[in-house]
């Protein structure tokens, strides 16, 4: 198991070097508009809310296989742990390759529309209401969506109706912790 856990934690590590340098690009491209006496007031939230953003999602990853495991444990399942941290493994780098798409897309989308955004008061409703937010909401859906399918099928001889279930089973657990943490709360 601690094999299996530590590999998991390996590739969460990466998600989370990662996603912190999709990241500052991301919050750099935004930043650079700004007069520099508001840059760095609204860098220094904007750095700090995607660093408490990006612990918090690699913990609930660690929390979401941990889960995983001890359901596995406990039901004396047909799914060896080295194959559920296969897929689990598989399932993040999905949503880092969708890290990568969704920096693009600021690039390719944000880019065009960014000269239409007024930088006032109402700048982040105005964010808010482009494409590009749309379009970066949509790609993080398809990512999970995405993620969980490559998940299911990276089992191997899930010909087996009992395997079958479990495997379903761990899916929508997975799903439904990302959707869960993902909702806006307040």
């Amino acid at each position: 198991m601690e094999q299996s856990f530590s590999n998991i934690v390996k590739t969460i590590v990466f998600f989370a070097v990662l996603s912190f340098l999709t990241g500052v690009v991301k919050n750099q491209f935004i930043l650079n508009s700004f007069d520099q006496d508001i840059r760095t007031i609204i860098g220094i939230t904007s750095y700090t809310s995607m660093i408490v953003s990006l612990l918090i999602s690699c913990i609930i990853f660690g929390l979401i296989a941990y889960i995983c495991f001890i359901i596995l444990d406990l039901t004396r399942s047909k799914i060896d742990l080295p194959e559920f941290s296969s897929a689990f493994r598989n399932f993040i780098y999905i949503l880092m390759s969708f890290e990568i798409i969704k920096t693009i897309l600021v690039f390719v989308i944000l880019d065009k529309e960014f000269v239409k955004i007024a930088i006032n008061n109402g700048f982040e409703e105005n964010l808010k209401n482009t494409n590009w937010f749309f379009y970066n909401n949509l790609t993080e859906i398809i990512s999970v969506l995405i993620g969980i399918l490559v998940f299911t099928f990276s089992f191997k001889k899930i010909s087996n109706i009992n395997k079958l279930l479990q495997v379903f089973f761990l899916s929508i657990i997975i799903g439904v912790c990302i959707f869960l943490s993902n909702l806006k709360w307040f």
